[in-house]
């Protein structure tokens, strides 16, 4: 869909989708720096990685010390490279990054006293908020933060309002550019608030299997984190360390389980804004640790110890590592990267390398400037192809919920069924799963447009070779 902005789409009129604005406009980037390529978004995460790690490194820097940022310059890229799927480059993980320049940003307001620092808090903010708005929830808490340090309550109020006043006219300049590329009010309150509430709301996760989620993401996937974050915040919260930068990576913290709850869907990566909360916390537990180290009679004891501890940290951080990327040196020398992306899942049962094997075909067969009908998840295709979808609906499953009581399912059905209809798609490929299936089963509105129109224009193909998993017609 960024890739559609290129090319001249409208968001939420030319194409439907829940995600905000800001997911669209940094993958719209990375595909004007870097092409339509399997690593084009995963090039721009990384160099917002390096941008928040300055924030991060700075801000503990100023507030704890120089090992302390050294030591998270190691660990934030070491333990981000070695995340799964469910966090690196997720649009919470993004907000997140964005999360830490507000959080810079507030620090150096109160620490110098100028308030001018605020208007790169709400700017960063709204940004963040773009991207994932439930992560506006650390807005909220940053003046209650200010007055528990013991900051004045004029400067608190003074500098709250220039942060929030930047966050809102930030969030109005998105809209009114959003309305200027040809959206509709109507459209863009469907697309981004309507649709979202009732998917959020609709059939919410319990709160026992959001507890469980929880847990296990903090003290299975990231146990040496989860016991450095604790560690950490012991030392912090003691009322001679409090203070306005020392104090606020727990806010954040505190934001991200705040901001996944509200969510109420239980997706590991709605906690990402945990993530660089507590990599710096473990940073601040590893240099508060070097500083409280022993006597020179015991410094062979204490050398020890340190060296078990950074070997720890290099294994943990090691392991996750060869588990993301352990087949791709192999892959390299065969200069075949397939090996390495068949280890990654691109929806509906396909790996990344089969999608980009089905994207290449496409773009052999297909025209360029026609467009490729595709049913089923794996967007991807169509990316890398550059070959468009045929409706505005790209996602299956945001297909498949186009029912009452979503408040706008019949005036969208009805533009999916016009989509469906009029298609003049090369080819229609289909994927075969029980979901696609069933819907086709259903035989609603739309899937009754679709059955038409391939009886109509199209003629089934043999795609036991060519594309393995989906049923394909080509145009007659």
């Amino acid at each position: 869909m960024g890739w559609r902005l290129l090319q001249g789409d409208v968001p939420y009129h030319d194409f439907l989708d829940r995600d905000w604005p800001g997911t669209l406009w940094v993958h719209a980037l990375s595909t004007a720096l870097f092409g339509n390529h399997v690593w084009s978004w995963h090039a721009l995460d990384f160099a917002l990685l390096a941008g928040s790690a300055f924030f991060l490194q700075d801000l503990l820097k100023r507030s704890v010390g120089k090992l302390a940022a050294a030591f998270s310059l190691l660990l934030y890229p070491l333990f981000y490279a070695g995340l799964s799927r469910w966090f690196s480059g997720q649009h919470d993980m993004t907000g997140a990054q964005l999360l830490l320049g507000t959080v810079w940003f507030h620090v150096r307001g109160y620490t110098t006293k100028d308030w001018r620092w605020q208007l790169g808090t709400g700017a960063f903010l709204a940004a963040a908020m773009l991207d994932k708005p439930t992560l506006g929830i650390l807005g909220a808490t940053l003046a209650t933060q200010a007055l528990l340090v013991r900051t004045p309550l004029r400067r608190v109020l003074g500098h709250t309002a220039v942060a929030a006043g930047a966050a809102i006219g930030t969030l109005l300049m998105a809209l009114l550019a959003l309305l200027a590329e040809g959206c509709a009010l109507r459209e863009v309150i469907d697309g981004l608030f309507v649709s979202n509430l009732y998917e959020q709301y609709a059939d919410p996760f319990p709160l026992k299997t959001l507890a469980l989620t929880l847990f296990q993401v903090h003290l299975e996937w990231w146990p040496l984190l989860t016991l450095g974050g604790g560690v950490a915040s012991v030392w912090i919260f003691r009322r001679p360390n409090r203070s306005i930068g020392t104090t606020v990576l727990p806010l954040l913290w505190i934001s991200g389980v705040l901001s996944y709850l509200i969510q109420r869907r239980g997706y590991p990566y709605h906690l990402s804004a945990c993530f660089p909360a507590l990599v710096g916390l473990l940073a601040i537990a590893l240099e508060r640790a070097w500083a409280f180290r022993p006597t020179a009679c015991t410094v062979l004891g204490w050398n020890r110890a340190a060296a078990t501890v950074a070997l720890i940290v290099l294994l943990v951080g090691g392991r996750k590592l060869y588990a993301n990327y352990g087949a791709l040196p192999l892959a390299l020398l065969r200069q075949d990267l397939s090996v390495h992306w068949s280890r990654f899942s691109d929806g509906d049962g396909l790996t990344v390398a089969d999608a980009v094997v089905i994207a290449r075909r496409l773009e052999r067969s297909v025209p360029v400037g026609e467009t490729v009908l595709l049913l089923g998840t794996d967007r991807s295709i169509n990316f890398l192809s550059r070959r468009a979808q045929s409706t505005r609906f790209y996602d299956g499953p945001f297909q498949f919920t186009l029912r009452p009581p979503l408040p706008m399912a019949k005036r969208w059905l009805t533009l999916l069924e016009s989509d469906l209809g009029s298609t003049t798609a090369s080819v229609c490929l289909i994927r075969r799963t029980e979901a696609i299936t069933a819907w086709l089963k259903a035989g609603g509105p739309a899937a009754q447009a679709l059955g038409d129109q391939l009886a109509r224009s199209y003629q089934k193909q043999d795609s036991v070779e060519a594309y393995p998993g989906f049923d394909v017609y080509a145009r007659r």
